[in-house]
């Protein structure tokens, strides 16, 4: 098992070396599903960080949202800054890689890459945490700041490759899957929409969907809204409004209960959190 590598911050005239988000910490976590442990529990907790969870060996389960994941090798899953969530083993051992991240803009890079929250990948990318690991145990100065931010950037290029097969079995799924991100602000958008758009049966496309990517179509779609409500609510000043319509909602009171339902705060209430968040 890797031994934990936490956060150094490089001071630059007595302030942190300005960065889009600054490494936390890195390593490897072994969990029993008979044993109590923090990292073994129904209870909730909340982190301050990014945090991306990389499947090892096992089976494991994360709740966000009263929604429940499993992650198996080669599954990757990530929660961002404030989520209450909670982490649990299901096989007897369930070992797992993460490397968290914190700063200004660390949410809105994980989001801007719109992944879903769980998804299968090529394979576990040793090299690239062996690499960022080097970075962060070497002598602490701006350039090696700078690169172990892009070593992080890389990791999480890493974790959107998908399995061989389903860039050679996939393709309706992946025409899916790009047509739903460039139509979030329709209010059309749907299941029959799609089927439409790419000439193939409704529970065709249903079918093939959920076998690919493990989720029903309309959750993929609540989820890409959900994700880029949060990112335009925290990362610009635009009115609710006009982040209702981008969403893909015509009307704002609709949009309101959406976010206050799954996030359990409205709008303004989440960006002024997450303001506040940023600025402790």
């Amino acid at each position: 098992m890797a031994e934990t590598i936490y956060n150094r911050p490089y001071l630059l005239m007595g302030e942190q070396l300005p960065l889009p988000f600054y490494f936390r910490s890195t390593g490897t976590e072994l969990v029993w599903a008979d044993r109590k442990s923090p990292y073994n529990s129904q209870k909730g907790f909340c982190t301050e960080f990014v945090e991306i969870i990389w499947g090892l060996r096992g089976t494991g389960e994360v709740s966000l949202y009263g929604q429940n994941y499993q992650i198996k090798p080669n599954h990757v899953f990530y929660y961002l800054p404030g989520e209450d969530h909670a982490v649990k083993a299901v096989t007897g051992e369930w070992e797992y890689r993460w490397v968290a991240f914190d700063g200004p803009l660390a949410g809105a890079v994980m989001l801007s890459f719109r992944y879903p929250r769980l998804q299968r990948t090529a394979e576990y990318p040793a090299e690239l945490f062996a690499r960022l690991e080097k970075l962060t145990t070497a002598e602490n100065d701006p350039v090696v700041s700078r690169r172990i931010c892009g070593a992080i950037m890389d990791v999480i290029v890493a974790a959107g490759i998908p399995p061989e097969e389903d860039y050679l079995s996939g393709p309706v799924v992946r025409q899916c899957l790009t047509l739903i991100k460039t139509s979030l602000s329709d209010p059309a958008l749907d299941v029959m929409m799609l089927s439409e758009e790419l000439n193939i049966p409704r529970s065709t496309l249903s079918k093939q969907f959920v076998a690919k990517t493990g989720h029903s179509i309309g959750r993929y779609i609540r989820d890409q809204r959900l994700y880029l409500a949060r990112h335009l609510l925290v990362s610009t000043t635009l009115p609710v409004g006009e982040i209702a319509r981008r969403c893909g909602f015509s009307e704002l009171c609709t949009f309101t209960r959406f976010i206050k339902r799954s996030t359990g705060f409205s709008p303004l209430a989440l960006r002024n959190r997450e303001a506040e968040h940023q600025t402790q």
